[in-house]
């Protein structure tokens, strides 16, 4: 009987054991699912969200064409609309208004994304499309092959007397 006691202690002991050993494999097992699930993506990468904002912020950023005087310059949203309505118009600086609204448009995207191929943004499309789905203006930048994501954004304005004017912007995630 003693014998006998001694048998059933010892195989509660291995039967504890083994649950103990279960437990601790399951917890290794939730532990490396919770450090992948739960990894925050790199403070470099954007969200359509973001994009959007930098879309609507380009649009109070001030360029160098003044058509009316020196030192009232348009801001971003100012030129479309001059670029728009006005394509031969010229600055006091001698620059086409569609000139000034591309290099202005490319200087703060580009700049903003800090778009290189080497750079977790590779590439940038900025299109803008009037109410008749007509190119107005159209910027690239960059390569978009191998994109390991492409991010996408819009952004609408009214223009009296010429309808809806979008703007399109597309970023390519390095892969």
């Amino acid at each position: 009987m003693v014998k006998e006691n001694k048998m059933i202690d010892k195989r509660a002991q291995h039967e504890i054991f083994g649950f103990v050993l279960i437990i601790i494999i399951v917890m290794v097992v939730g532990v490396f699912f919770l450090m992948f699930s739960l990894k925050k993506p790199s403070s470099s990468s954007q969200t359509s969200s973001e994009l959007s904002s930098l879309l609507e912020a380009s649009m109070m950023y001030t360029s160098d064409c003044s058509v009316t005087f020196i030192p009232e310059y348009l801001k971003l949203e100012d030129l479309i609309k001059e670029c728009y309505k006005f394509s031969n118009k010229k600055c006091l600086n001698e620059k086409n208004v569609c000139d000034s609204l591309r290099e202005t448009f490319n200087i703060t995207i580009k700049q903003t994304l800090n778009v290189n191929k080497d750079k977790p943004n590779k590439a940038f499309k900025l299109n803008l499309v009037d109410w008749n789905n007509s190119s107005v203006l159209e910027i690239k930048e960059g390569v978009f092959d191998g994109c390991k994501q492409i991010l996408g954004t819009s952004y609408s304005r009214y223009i009296t007397g010429a309808g809806n004017l979008d703007i399109y912007l597309e970023v390519c995630k390095a892969g």
